[in-house]
């Protein structure tokens, strides 16, 4: 008998040790729970996606392993298991050490006899699923509502693919445009593009590079065509196959329309809507190339109104400005249309006659716009009367460059004044007193760095939010014992034509890099130093060389450096200064553009340019806050300077309304005599120790 009842309870260890090894040694997570939900037991395998061991889940609830937002479905899985359904859900889980894993978990009633005792947990963790589709959403989302528009192909350029904003630049809604080809908005070539890259060559380098980026012109369904600033990646699969294209449009009709104005705005004169002296120059350069290819003369004069002053000082500011409108309208509608007519100041005028057949007729043309202008002018119903001056000079026999001609026409013109006014003089060397004062400097200047007569002083620049220092300008002043001082307009361009700019533009930086050091030692530290760079400086093959050496030897860092070259400088050769701006970049040196809005740039020339700040010409300023135009002006290069993530720096502050003008319109910092005059090196050293330059603008 005994022997019959053994097999029985041996075949039932045998089954129950099977059981415990499938579920101690399955791959899977699995849990036993009683019907409250509590833990009975769980493998090693939950035990290490868990971070908990089995005795420390045994008792416990499930529902206080799981996010708060999955605890209402932890219990109602019990009492659905109770009933004999087999249910599965995803459940937020956390971790022992608080982060947070999924889980896809399939619940089955356990039962005895048809009687359920408990709940068996099968689980699978896709928290790296789940991280994928989260991610997936999460960019899929931000391609749909980017303001650019994204496009994906198939490798033949095939459209599978587009977000609204697509739609929105095209005009191709995503049904139409399905299945076709991005020569549905291929612009063509135009020169006003990136090289005049087509399309077609963009997507030819994208598949060989791997991305291109660029402007193009692209064409919208109604014909319409706009610049874009396109990208073109390839995407590639394993095997370094490409599987799809993604091509971004950014539009740029606002911008090109916003640079069109602002182009206007500097190189126009608000008030007259006539060219400003750098576009008149830049029109001369180009007359005197034309002129010497066909032999032609060519005439320029600048004339000057006689006591305009007299006007301003008694019947106001907006009564000149009427005066100087009419003038313009004046000159401009007694001249031929190849004639070129601008505004090189607040009352002096240039005109420009091509193909002019001699000084008898250019004196004519002259004669005849002075008794225009003698004519009475009508202001605000009353009768003024006015008279002018002018100055003519003849191409080629007064000169062969536009600086030269200009400022021979500029030099007659005061000697008409000169012999009383009203009148027009031809440009005559042997009365040229600027002749002699520039030999007379140029006799001195030599001498001048060996007698030690040469000094920096320097002009604080302040951030106009805080009033704290931002820095100081170094200026450089020549100290004549006979001629007293003079200042670097009258002498930096002798120095330049006798070859002296470069041994005296190292002296200048040396001396500033010097004078950093003396004030740390003093126990001050300025934010930065800036100094001046010439044309000819910018030119000499040395100056990378020259400025790294100065910073060794006198062991100041290159981020307290800040070179400003103008506008004017940088249009002459771009592509060669950029580079060298790259270059002095790279060793740690900051760039300003100085007296910006003089020269002839664009807004695509300034996003390419590596410089870090624009400091606003001071004449914009000067018309703070009663000139509107002169405003507009420096509140759209306040915004273009923030727009290209530029600091913005305005020059020439003279008054308090200047100074909150400019402030509310967020420029960044800001200098001249409000703030402070230049000042040489100890009187800067004692507004340090007193505490800075601008009470007003102090943190409190």
């Amino acid at each position: 008998m005994n022997a019959e009842a053994d097999p029985t309870p041996r075949t039932s260890t045998k089954s129950a040790r099977r059981q415990r090894l499938l579920f101690e040694m399955n791959p899977n997570p699995i849990a036993e729970f009683d019907l409250e939900g509590r833990f009975v037991r769980v493998n090693p395998v939950w035990s290490r996606m868990s971070g908990y061991s089995q005795d420390e889940l045994r008792g416990r609830l499930l529902e206080s392993t799981v996010d708060e937002s999955f605890i209402s479905i932890a219990r109602r899985i019990f009492r659905d298991a109770a009933n004999g359904a087999v249910s599965r859900h995803e459940l937020g889980c956390r971790h022992r050490n608080g982060s947070r894993f999924d889980i896809d978990i399939t619940f089955a009633p356990l039962a005895d006899d048809e009687i359920v005792s408990g709940v068996y947990g099968l689980a699978g963790e896709i928290t790296a699923r789940k991280r994928r589709q989260n991610y997936i959403r999460v960019a899929a989302s931000a391609l749909t509502h980017m303001v650019e528009a994204v496009i994906i192909t198939n490798p033949a350029r095939a459209i599978i693919w587009a977000n609204p904003s697509f739609t929105t630049m095209t005009g191709y809604s995503l049904q139409k445009a399905l299945g076709r080809t991005l020569d549905i908005i291929d612009g063509g070539d135009d020169s006003d593009t990136d090289g005049g890259t087509s399309y077609s060559q963009a997507v030819a380098i994208a598949r060989a590079d791997g991305h291109w980026q660029g402007e193009l012109r692209c064409r919208r369904n109604n014909g319409d065509r706009f610049a874009s600033l396109v990208s073109v990646s390839a995407v590639r699969d394993e095997g370094d196959d490409i599987i799809n294209y993604v091509d971004v449009l950014t539009d740029l009709s606002a911008l090109k329309n916003y640079q069109s104005r602002v182009d206007f705005l500097v190189s126009h004169d608000p008030l007259t809507r006539l060219p400003r002296r750098s576009l008149f120059e830049h029109d001369l350069l180009l007359a005197i190339e034309q002129a010497h290819a066909d032999h032609e003369a060519l005439g320029i004069a600048v004339i000057g109104l006689d006591g305009f002053r007299m006007i301003n000082d008694s019947l106001g500011h907006k009564a000149g400005d009427a005066v100087l409108h009419e003038v313009a309208a004046r000159l401009a509608a007694n001249l031929r249309e190849v004639d070129t007519v601008a505004r090189l100041s607040g009352d002096q005028f240039a005109v420009l006659l091509p193909n002019a057949a001699d000084a008898d007729n250019i004196g004519l043309v002259i004669n005849k716009l002075l008794k225009k202008l003698g004519e009475p002018f009508v202001v605000h119903g009353e009768r003024l009367f006015l008279s002018a001056s002018a100055g003519i000079c003849c191409y080629p026999k007064d000169g062969r460059d536009a600086a030269v001609l200009t400022a021979n026409a500029d030099a007659a013109m005061y000697q008409a004044k000169f012999h009383g006014r009203n009148t027009y003089r031809f440009y005559d060397p042997g009365i040229n007193r600027q002749v002699h004062e520039r030999l007379r400097i140029a006799n001195n200047l030599r001498q001048a760095a060996e007698r030690s007569e040469f000094a920096l002083h320097y002009q604080p620049c302040v951030n106009l939010q805080t009033g704290k220092l931002a820095g100081v300008e170094a200026l450089l002043r020549w100290q004549h014992p006979k001629l007293g001082e003079i200042l670097p307009d009258r002498f930096i361009g002798l120095a330049e034509d006798m070859g002296l700019i470069s041994s005296l533009g190292k002296w200048v930086l040396r001396t500033a890099c010097e004078q950093i050091i003396e004030w740390r030692h003093a126990g001050y530290e300025l934010p930065r130093i800036a100094v001046n760079l010439s044309v000819a400086q910018f030119r000499q093959p040395d100056l990378i060389h020259s400025i790294q050496s100065v910073l060794e030897e006198t062991g100041v860092q290159p981020s307290l450096l800040e070179l400003e070259i103008t506008e004017s400088t940088l249009m002459d050769d771009p592509a060669a200064y950029r580079k060298i701006i790259r270059k002095l970049n790279k060793l740690g040196v900051s760039f300003a553009i100085d007296d910006f809005g003089t020269g002839y740039s664009s807004l695509a020339y300034l996003r390419d340019l590596p410089v870090d700040c624009l400091k606003i010409d001071q004449s914009f300023v000067a018309g703070i806050p009663n000139d509107k135009e002169q405003m507009a002006i420096t509140r759209a290069i306040i915004n273009m300077a923030r727009t290209l993530d530029k600091r913005i720096i305005a020059e020439g502050i003279e008054t308090e309304a200047q100074l909150e003008f400019l402030r509310d319109q967020g420029c960044d910092e800001g200098q001249g005599f409000f703030i402070s005059r230049p000042k040489p090196p100890e009187d800067i050293q004692a507004a340090l120790a007193d505490g800075g330059f601008m009470p007003s603008l102090r943190q409190s």
